[in-house]
């Protein structure tokens, strides 16, 4: 569009007047100009706010994030993410079945959290902890909270901070979770290719 402006206007300038110095410049200005000002509504920071459904249709989208500045992303971008991510093939993801051996080490460590003595700041910030993670536990257990792994470079692509993004429609929450893999080859067991420790959160 840029280029679509100060081109014609160059052009008319240097027919019309010969002699005028500032040609060039009003050219290129019009051109920088005209990039300067679609970008604000490319960025959307101007401009009317796009029509989505409601997030109750779609379904709400959480990121998690590790050390550092906390990205803002709107509903829309999650879900773009989240629906990139749970396309990945079988072979790039594993699904953590609760009952498998898998599953009971993640049942363990919400149970040892859940007795895991907090500071004076994380208490005032989670004085509901235990009952959330007990809850949590049961969820997994019961199916209704779905954990499937996959490698955290696929999440580097959009951003190196996520480790996770969930997914929650009605009474049921899918959590995609980024962790370190080994190189997994094609028609290999996923289940040896990933670190049974799991990235913190």
């Amino acid at each position: 569009m840029g280029v679509c402006v100060g081109l014609p206007i160059g052009f008319i300038l240097e027919n019309k007047l010969h002699r005028f110095v500032y040609s060039d410049v009003i050219a290129l200005a019009s051109a920088t100009w005209t990039v300067a000002i679609l970008s604000l509504f490319a960025a959307k920071i101007v401009g009317k706010p796009e029509e989505h459904p409601p997030a109750s249709a779609q379904g709400l989208c959480h990121f998690y994030c590790g050390p550092g500045p906390e990205q803002s992303w709107s509903q829309p971008e999650l879900k773009g993410l989240y629906d990139q991510l749970a396309e990945l093939p079988k072979s790039e993801k594993l699904h953590i079945d609760p009952n498998s051996s898998f599953g009971h080490q993640v049942s363990q460590i919400l149970n040892q959290c859940a007795y895991t003595k907090l500071s004076s700041l994380a208490e005032r910030a989670f004085p509901e902890a235990e009952q959330l993670l007990s809850l949590s536990g049961k969820l997994f257990k019961g199916g209704q909270i779905r954990v499937e792994l996959v490698s955290v470079d696929h999440f580097a692509r959009y951003d190196r901070a996520i480790r996770a993004v969930s997914h929650t429609n009605g009474a049921a929450v899918s959590l995609l979770v980024g962790c370190v893999t080994k190189c997994i080859s094609r028609g290999q067991d996923p289940l040896p290719g990933f670190y049974h420790e799991y990235v913190p959160l």
